[in-house]
């Protein structure tokens, strides 16, 4: 039903090479020798699909002028004619295409209309990257195409105009509008044929894989595979989508490199036996599975011959190679680089980086850094017309690259320049919790807060306190990619003081990475010694920041990036025994720089009551959970200690606080009249992350009268915590799956979109026993009216001098403004006695060591 592209990057390629339509001619000899009748609908033409096409181009637009020559007004000839020109990189003219859609306006041959509208918006996509335009000018005539499918009433046609739709939008990389085409087709009804399921089927496989879901995108392609035959164009073009998504994940340690290369040469040698340049939008094709293929291998005589043979000025992936060469290749890198054409779209982005990328490391720092901030902007423009948040963290995840790219290579080339180091923050922060800075932004909390997102430096030194630093890590931890295959950068941390800006390097991300999780799995489980790990991740993370404060810094405040994100910092050790950095640093974590300035910049709630939560052994939740199956495999264990904990965060407030506990420990107490008029919230319940669905992660109380009692992620947002302290006294309530560039989306970030100044969460399970110790030091702190941050590193120190292992305090992290004080402080002629039970209430609650904790017996959700 439709016309074909076959080289470069249209809507249409699937459906024509997929075709399985009984009413197409069944070899590509009798389809030529049928069309030089001239069929007067575009049925005839489905015959003219990749079988033939690369090798006998010439003979297809010999016979269509020959049409045409009989038949000059023939307007199927004349548009098919029009677009293999067009992807043969010759002239086209705009009424080649108006013309015969005037025609088939005329004649009221609606179908031929709605195809020749699509085939009309391909030549305008594939002209806007030609004259440094864009695919925009077709959207009218998109959108008149689909709503003439819905006139016309035909399911299939309606189907196809989705799925235009959802091309065009990614070819305009608009993915928060190409996600709403993909919902409408999820809720079309009936069973199409099978091209345009195949079609299909390709489209949502390319979305999957611009949108970084490699799983699916293999998935997709391998279905395609199972579908069509083994000699087809389609099937030599899914099977280069399988080893496409397999050699990205590959790049993530999530498929086995060895496995991607056989993929990769299995399906060049269909490709070229078939003559598949590209296809399904440029996604795949012999160009770029070469290119992934040099991608995946790195500097090799097999890839310099791929590179010194067939020289893409546009490819990035060429660049890399020569720049990894001698000093003849790097210049051959910059002359080709200079030649790159300037544009002001936002999809070419890559082009942009590639020239930042050359000129810094050959030294023009001045050229490189424009280059680079084009790049950057371009970015911005693409990220601000999405209106998903989802897209848009999947979107700043896919092109972290960029912004992670350009700021090593800032670094690399001077890490003393006071312009390269105030760039390079700038760069951090853009790149960092971005998603979560604009809810807070949107809360009416904000007003007056500065219109411009990202802070300039010298807001953030005024927010510093005396003896405070702020540290901004970046891992290099490279995801490369066709358009950005840049493998070679170095990690650093950015440190900001009131008087200075300074970068020192820390360890590389395929270091960091596997021994953050290795120590973290010892501190959790309590399996062994903690002390090697503490002392490997002092040395690779901690020490050349410590070296290079000044002295009188006291407080840290930590913008984690990566694998950090799971590190508990506090218990890091120079000896992996006490002393601790705990004993000299106050450590708090937040997501951004510039998130931080917003909790800090906010006006303070007034230090007020506390509401504590607890799920105890009387209560409903846990007996819920377990006849309910709301928890696989269904066992939580019962907590002994969470009444105590929670009664002593009431008891360090003044009258009037809350404890809540048992049955009646329900969300619906957590009421806008409770709420209000308490600064801090405490929950001592089971905690529970769910790493694939981040919304449906969940504290879990006693079950109300029309519920499971979980309060789950996407429930948080319906409460105002605003200038709040949230206390989550649960398992894994820092922990969820990792947005490179947002950060973590675990229960605590939930409370911070809420509105919530600081957040108590923890990086693991947590024993009950080690709560109610810890939390008791914590309170007795709070109560004499110091901070959050001052309360937590007290508590942390007393427990370190009664002994306990870091296992019992490490994991329980302050998140947020850590200098909020939820509660004001007593008379004098109160604060004597905290002081004399302190120590003792801390050795018996550790002598109770309880096996029970805050989280499921067997595995974590």
């Amino acid at each position: 039903m439709l016309l074909i592209q076959l080289i470069r990057t249209g809507f249409l390629s699937g459906l024509i090479l997929t075709s399985g339509s009984t009413a197409a001619p069944s070899s590509f000899d009798e389809c030529l020798k049928n069309l030089r009748s001239g069929p007067d609908s575009f049925l005839g033409y489905l015959c003219l699909g990749t079988p033939g096409l690369p090798e006998r181009g010439s003979e297809v637009m010999a016979v269509l002028r020959s049409v045409l020559r009989r038949k000059p007004a023939e307007p199927h000839a004349r548009v098919y004619l029009a677009l293999m020109r067009l992807y043969r990189y010759g002239e086209v003219e705009d009424r080649d295409f108006t013309e015969p859609l005037a025609v088939f306006e005329r004649n009221r041959a609606w179908p031929d209309l709605f195809l020749a509208q699509l085939a009309f918006v391909e030549r305008s996509c594939l002209r806007g990257l030609r004259v440094r335009t864009t695919c925009a000018e077709a959207k009218p005539l998109l959108e008149q195409a689909d709503r003439l499918a819905r006139s016309i009433g035909d399911p299939g046609l309606v189907r196809l105009a989705a799925i235009a739709r959802m091309r065009w939008n990614i070819q305009m990389q608009s993915f928060s509008a190409a996600r709403r085409a993909e919902k409408d087709l999820d809720s079309m009804p009936g069973h199409p044929p099978a091209w345009l399921r195949v079609l299909e089927a390709a489209t949502r496989a390319r979305f999957a894989s611009q949108t970084g879901d490699e799983f699916r995108a293999r998935d997709l392609y391998a279905g395609l595979l199972a579908a069509t035959p083994s000699d087809s164009a389609s099937h030599a073009a899914a099977l280069a989508g399988v080893a496409g998504a397999t050699t990205r994940m590959a790049f993530e340690g999530l498929a086995d490199r060895r496995e991607a290369e056989h993929l990769l040469r299995t399906a060049l040698a269909a490709e070229e036996r078939l003559g598949i340049v590209a296809y399904n939008g440029g996604e795949i094709g012999t160009e770029l599975t070469r290119a992934f293929l040099v991608l995946l291998l790195g500097r090799t005589p097999e890839t310099l011959a791929i590179v010194h043979n067939d020289p893409k000025p546009y490819d990035p992936r060429s660049l890399e190679v020569l720049l990894q060469g001698p000093q003849e290749e790097q210049r051959r890198a910059l002359d080709l680089a200079r030649a790159l054409p300037q544009h002001d779209d936002p999809r070419v982005s890559s082009i942009s980086l590639a020239r930042a990328h050359v000129e810094l490391a050959v030294g023009s720092a001045s050229e490189g850094m424009r280059w680079g901030d084009e790049a950057i902007q371009l970015l911005e423009t693409r990220r601000s017309h999405e209106e998903d948040d989802e897209i848009r963290m999947k979107g700043d995840s896919t092109y972290a690259l960029v912004y992670r790219t350009y700021l090593s290579d800032l670094l690399d080339r001077s890490s003393s320049d006071s312009r390269h180091l105030e760039k390079a923050w700038r760069v951090s922060e853009q790149l960092r919790a971005r998603v979560l800075l604009e809810t807070l932004l949107s809360r009416k909390d904000s007003e007056g807060a500065p219109a411009e997102p990202i802070p300039e430096l010298a807001d953030l030194r005024s927010a510093l306190h005396p003896g405070e630093a702020l540290v901004s890590f970046l891992v290099w931890s490279p995801r490369p990619s066709l358009e950005l295959p840049y493998t070679r950068g170095h990690s650093y941390a950015l440190i900001l003081t009131q008087e200075d800006l300074l970068a020192v390097r820390i360890a590389q991300g395929e270091t960091l990475e596997p021994a953050v999780k290795a120590w973290g799995g010892l501190l959790g489980e309590r399996r062994g010694s903690t002390e090697p790990g503490a002392r490997r991740l002092y040395e690779d993370v901690l020490r050349p920041v410590l070296h290079a404060l000044p002295p009188e810094v006291q407080s840290l405040t930590l913008v984690p990036d990566g694998p950090l994100h799971g590190l508990a910092f506090d218990a890091l050790s120079e000896t992996g025994r006490a002393p601790y950095v705990a004993d000299r640093y106050r450590i708090s974590i937040v997501p951004s720089a510039s998130v931080w300035l917003r909790l800090r910049k906010r006006p303070r709630v007034q230090s007020g009551l506390a509401l504590a939560l607890a799920s105890t052994p009387e209560g409903g939740a846990v007996g819920t959970a377990e006849t309910r199956g709301d928890i696989e495999p269904g066992q939580l264990a019962v907590l002994l200690h969470t009444r105590e904990e929670a009664q002593e965060a009431v008891d360090a407030f003044p009258g009037g606080s809350l404890l809540v506990a048992g049955h009646d420990a329900t969300p619906e107490r957590l009421s806008p009249n409770e709420l209000r008029r308490v600064s801090l919230v405490h929950f001592a319940v089971h905690g529970v992350a769910n790493a694939r669905e981040p919304d449906e992660s969940f504290l879990l109380l006693a079950p109300g009268a029309s519920g499971s009692g979980k309060l789950k992620v996407a429930d948080v947002s319906r409460f105002d915590w605003t200038g709040k302290t949230i206390v989550l006294s649960a398992c894994d309530t820092s922990v969820g799956p990792l947005r490179i560039g947002e950060g973590v989306l675990s229960l605590a970030r939930g409370f911070f979109a809420g509105g919530a100044s600081a957040v108590i969460g923890t990086l693991s399970r947590v024993r009950d026993d080690d709560q109610r110790a810890l939390f008791h030091a914590f309170y007795a702190e709070l109560r004499r009216g110091v901070s959050v941050g001052e309360a937590m590193a007290a508590a942390k120190r007393a427990l370190i001098r009664s002994g306990a292992p870091p296992a019992a305090w490490a994991n329980v992290i302050v998140l947020g403004d850590a200098t909020v004080h939820p509660r004001a402080p007593d008379p004098p002629s109160r604060r004597w006695w905290p002081v004399a039970a302190l120590g003792a209430a801390v050795v018996v609650a550790l002598g109770v060591r309880a096996r029970s904790r805050r989280s499921p017996l067997t595995t974590s959700a």
